[in-house]
């Protein structure tokens, strides 16, 4: 047959292009009405007009579904994304709240602290070796807060003085939250055994420390600022032991006619030299970044610059600073905190009465005094 349909155009051979009529439709042939071929034309265009929308619903289905899919995938994206950027955030806070500490040691040359590492795993710990033979300019390395532990060479003046000023000094602006400051350096004139860095000779093993700082409560350094590492209020708190640079015990101990001079050197701020200065005695004890910034980085620059400086003697001078560290650290002249109520707070050791104390005080701050207000 000379007619065909290709795409929906009809292609007409040339012989039979005279049977068909003016629309293109083919003229009844013998046998076959005009209706007939006119019925079966239409049902061949609306198979095909069929399989076309056929077509496009399915491509549209298929659109859908793939439109839906791509939503849920994100949807689910985004879900993911939100519950991986709050457990981010989660852990960012945790990590943020969590107290940094750091343990500041002073000690002879010959002094072991290898249990360190295991003792405190999760302190940072700055390790100075202090000898009266290093030359107190000699070079050295720079001591940071961000190592895990690193060990200087120091010189030996005002005891452990020289090396902890020289720690606040260089790490003023990323001090630890708590800060650990422990000498084992003896004192020059030392003839009875006593609290670990305090009388006690140069035999002193540091790590019989470990029990008594693990079992520190932080925040009580922190409502404190500062405190000592000794709550026994002798020396230094009791009355034959509190310094009274203009009192009648003046001369009580040889050093104390050096306290005007070095008081007046260290706090050129203060007003005057106080009546009384009384704290637990010892070159250890617990300090707050907080509270070591009341005082300027230029402050304990001074400071350092001072121990190279003056003439006193090292005996002397390591009294004298072991006198007044809290005071270098901004607490007041006489800063003695009861015993029992150090000893319960700070290092967790309460008794009955303890116990119900605190719970009565539960919440109300610590005054200067190293009491509860109110």
């Amino acid at each position: 047959m000379g007619f065909q349909r290709q795409g929906g155009e009809a292609k007409v051979s040339h012989d039979d292009r005279e049977g068909l009529d003016q629309q293109g439709w083919r003229r009844p042939g013998p046998g076959r009405s005009s209706q007939e071929e006119q019925d079966g034309a239409m049902r061949q265009m609306q198979e095909e007009h069929e399989n076309l929308v056929g077509a496009a619903d399915a491509g549209t289905t298929t659109t859908a579904a793939a439109t839906d899919a791509k939503t849920a995938a994100t949807t689910a994206g985004t879900t993911l994304t939100t519950t991986t950027k709050a457990a981010q955030s989660t852990k960012a806070a945790s990590a943020s709240n969590e107290v940094t500490k750091a343990l500041i040691i002073a000690k002879p040359n010959d002094k072991s602290v290898a249990w360190i590492k295991q003792e405190f795993s999760d302190w940072n710990s700055i390790i100075y070796n202090v000898s009266a033979s290093i030359p107190v300019d000699s070079p050295r390395q720079k001591s940071t807060s961000k190592q895990t532990t690193v060990t200087t060479e120091m010189p030996l003046r005002g005891g452990a003085a020289m090396a902890f000023l020289t720690y606040v000094t260089e790490n003023y602006d990323s001090l630890a939250d708590i800060m650990l400051f422990v000498s084992t350096i003896p004192f020059a004139e030392a003839k009875k055994n006593g609290w670990v860095g305090e009388e006690k000779d140069s035999k002193a093993d540091l790590s019989e420390l470990a029990p008594t700082l693990h079992s520190m409560n932080t925040s009580y350094i922190k409502a404190r600022g500062y405190t000592s590492l000794r709550c026994d209020p002798d020396p230094g708190c009791t009355k034959e032991t509190t310094i009274q640079p203009l009192g009648a015990n003046f001369y009580a101990q040889p050093w104390h006619h050096e306290i005007p001079m070095a008081w007046r050197a260290l706090f050129p701020a203060a007003e005057a030299v106080p009546a009384d200065i009384s704290a637990p005695a010892g070159a250890q004890f617990a300090v707050s970044a907080a509270q070591v910034h009341r005082r300027g980085r230029s402050e304990y620059a001074a400071m350092r610059t001072w121990l190279r400086e003056t003439r006193m003697d090292e005996g002397p001078l390591q009294r004298v600073m072991s006198a007044l560290w809290h005071v270098v650290f901004a607490r007041p002249a006489v800063d003695c905190p009861d015993q029992a109520q150090c000893v319960c707070e700070f290092y967790g050791r309460c008794t009955a009465a303890d116990e119900k104390a605190a719970a009565a005080t539960d919440g109300k701050a610590v005054n200067d005094d190293g009491k509860v207000d109110g």
